[in-house]
């Protein structure tokens, strides 16, 4: 923590510097602690649905002429391909499901979109009509 009397001696350029390093720093920090507020299960159908697409997208890509290559017992990727073909339709359903049994709309920012605290110490004292930490007599 810098007090009043270091940053007076500072220069201008300093000062500009040090301002945008604890902005970036705040924004960092800020978008960590957005991670954990966003709703867990809305974050994982969207995250499941960020990857099953880009499966279809790889598969959709999939040249069997091309990637078979010489030596197929070596080449593994014909091999990986069939298995995310073979797993395509059961994850699709999962995810799917999901969304379903979430009631999620398909809109991402909608869906993990942060909402405000049930309750607060103002509320709570509001509840009880009472000023927040301070009786009426």
């Amino acid at each position: 923590m810098i007090d009043r009397k270091e940053l007076e001696q500072l220069s201008k350029e300093d000062l500009i510097d040090r301002l945008i390093t604890e902005k970036n720093s705040n924004q960092y920090l800020l978008g960590k602690i957005r991670l954990y507020e966003l709703p867990s299960p809305a974050r994982a159908y969207y995250v499941g649905q960020k990857i099953l697409n880009q499966q279809v997208d790889y598969l959709d890509k999939f040249d069997l002429e091309r990637e078979i290559g010489v030596n197929p017992k070596e080449d593994k990727i014909y091999d990986r391909a069939m298995d995310l073909f073979e797993k395509l339709s059961a994850n699709a359903v999962k995810i799917d499901s999901l969304k379903r049994e979430l009631n999620l709309s398909g809109d991402k920012d909608k869906d993990t979109k942060i909402g405000k605290p049930s309750f607060t110490p103002e509320s709570v004292a509001d509840s009880v009509g009472e000023l927040a930490g301070q009786h009426k007599r």
